[in-house]
């Protein structure tokens, strides 16, 4: 069972900053909300967060992807879902992206593509902030 990575360190040592810099208290499994909407956030804290973000979305779209391929492998056909890689018991759980929606998967020629996006902080896919993992890795 492939079992999904945790939160990268850095992450939650920067949202703690954040959250003592603006003076409230942390989430307790935060997707959280795009940080440029935050007042009074340093621009320079607000554009790490948002990378973080990203780079989170790439490794966990990585990670399901294979998961993905190893359903695949095992029964011959592409999962539907995210939900039915747990429902296969190839992941322990689904997790949300980093702004707090499902990953899309999506397969093509019978499982041989296969595809993980996150539709990023706008949340309307075939934007540039989507983050995609393919084939190619990214």
């Amino acid at each position: 069972m492939l079992a999904m990575l945790r939160t990268p360190p850095a992450i939650p040592l920067l949202l703690a900053m954040l959250v003592a810099a603006c003076g409230g208290a942390p989430p307790e499994d935060p997707p959280a909300p795009s940080p440029a909407s935050s007042p009074g956030l340093p621009q320079q804290v607000v554009h790490e967060l948002e990378q973080a973000q990203r780079d989170t979305a790439r490794v966990e779209a990585q990670q399901l992807r294979a998961a993905a391929e190893l359903h695949v492998l095992r029964t011959g056909a592409c999962p539907a879902s995210v939900e039915a890689l747990v429902e296969a018991r190839e992941l322990d759980r689904a997790r949300p992206d980093p702004w707090g929606r499902a990953y899309v998967l999506s397969c093509a020629d019978q499982g041989r593509t296969i595809a993980v996006s996150s539709l990023g902080p706008d949340a309307q896919a075939g934007t540039d902030d989507d983050v995609t993992v393919d084939a190619e890795g990214g």
